[in-house]
């Protein structure tokens, strides 16, 4: 534990962090000589975290072994009974936890995943923390001592409690940097695995996917795998089916779903694919920390509705309207209708300003009408009838466009992702 000038200016670096809209290298780079200078640890991870699926989306890690024990260790979170697990942190109510403390009398080898990977690495103590802000989790980190050091003691834990929201803001955050349209030039993979996420075969079109994703790309499998687990797995977090969202290497945004296979060996069909903006909008809403009445007003904004019948539909003034606008288009940090039905579906300021035509309130220009805003590159279909008859476009894309987007439900959370239900 650092000096009490240190811990104090080691907090404040991170709050810093909280509001700094870096992508997850450049945090962690960051934060690592913070929580060193404050805690002391000697390997670590963090993770960007799909808060909807609570599968991880990103890892970053300065630990060498990690790639060797990834699969092993998403099989053992998901799985298997161990102390510490991410589900538990998540739910709370306390969103940190030490190893040793929890074990009880510094026994770790109670904990499965310390006996079968960390320890015979020469890895002791585990810190974990589970970034959660507003209810959902936007990153899962991990901090470890070497089996000569020390214990985490309580002052460790504490301290990183204090940080805790920082950081969470801080993973919040990266998923809203340097995004881009997701590209549908190419169709949707599939690929089938093990159930120990042994790659058995895949489309052409899957090996695509993987490229562009890379190591965020294998992270995922390995984790989907794992959550959809073995046919006789009986636990809570396993799942016949799963989706998540995936960040590629170069910002576009790609939407993984699992399936487990129906037959003896219990394999499991993963179809990768362009992420259709209906599953973006609702976690960028999230990301950019709207409220749940600027999500409604964004949400008929999508549907093409004006304001005076965004007004009526919501049972509130024009003026009340104008004023959601106005915070919702500083806080996603666009100034236009069309920039911030762009950046909804996953692209950026840029990828609005390069498209042709004004995007006014009231007009067809919306996710699904204008295809081409979410990379489908057609020319859009207008929807008939008036706003108000019209069925959402974040579930209705035209010909063309990206597929139908499932329902993607709060795994810890109440609710359903995606669903226009204004409040009241």
């Amino acid at each position: 534990m650092g000096t009490t000038w240190v811990l104090r200016r080691s907090r404040e670096a991170i709050e810093r962090l909280g509001g700094a809209r870096l992508v997850l290298p450049e945090l962690v780079t960051e934060a690592w000589p913070q929580l060193r200078r404050a805690i002391g640890f000697d390997a670590g991870g963090l993770a960007l975290n799909d808060p909807f699926s609570n599968l991880p989306a990103e890892v970053v890690t300065d630990s060498p072994v990690y790639k060797v024990i990834e699969p092993r260790l998403w099989q053992i979170e998901f799985r298997a009974a161990d102390l510490n697990k991410f589900a538990t942190l998540i739910q709370g109510p306390r969103r940190v936890r030490v190893l040793s403390a929890t074990a009880g009398a510094h026994d770790l080898a109670r904990s499965t995943r310390w006996t079968e990977l960390l320890g015979p690495v020469g890895l002791g103590d585990e810190l974990r923390a589970a970034l959660v802000v507003d209810g959902l989790c936007w990153g899962m980190l991990c901090l470890h001592r070497d089996s000569a050091a020390g214990p985490f003691v309580v002052e460790d834990r504490r301290w990183a409690t204090a940080v805790l929201a920082s950081l969470g803001l801080a993973a919040r955050a990266a998923w809203t940097t340097n995004p881009r349209l997701s590209p549908v030039d190419d169709g949707p993979g599939t690929l089938v695995v093990s159930d120990t996420a042994e790659r058995l075969s895949w489309t052409p079109g899957a090996g695509r996917w993987l490229a562009r994703l890379g190591a965020s790309g294998v992270t995922a499998v390995h984790a989907m795998t794992a959550r959809l687990g073995a046919p006789a797995a009986r636990l809570p977090e396993a799942a016949p089916a799963a989706d998540a969202l995936v960040r590629a290497r170069d910002g576009t945004w790609v939407e993984l779903h699992g399936e487990r296979l129906t037959g003896p060996k219990g394999d499991i069909a993963i179809t990768l694919q362009a992420a259709h903006p209906g599953n973006v909008a609702p976690l960028l809403m999230a990301a950019h920390g709207l409220s749940a009445r600027e999500q409604d007003v964004v949400r008929l904004v999508l549907d093409g509705l004006s304001t005076a019948r965004i007004a009526q539909v919501l049972f509130i003034s024009e003026y009340t309207v104008q004023d959601h606008l106005r915070a919702i288009f500083t806080k996603v940090g666009v100034r236009t209708r069309r920039q911030l039905v762009v950046r909804m579906a996953g692209g950026s300021a840029t990828d609005a300003d390069s498209r042709d035509g004004p995007a006014r309130e009231g007009n067809d220009t919306t996710i699904a009408a204008r295809a081409d805003l979410a990379g489908a590159g057609r020319s859009p279909s207008p929807a008939a009838g008036p706003p108000a008859a019209r069925l959402s476009p974040l579930v209705v894309p035209a010909t063309g466009a990206p597929p139908v987007p499932r329902p993607r439900g709060r795994t810890q959370q109440g609710g359903r992702a995606g669903e226009v239900q204004p409040s009241r």
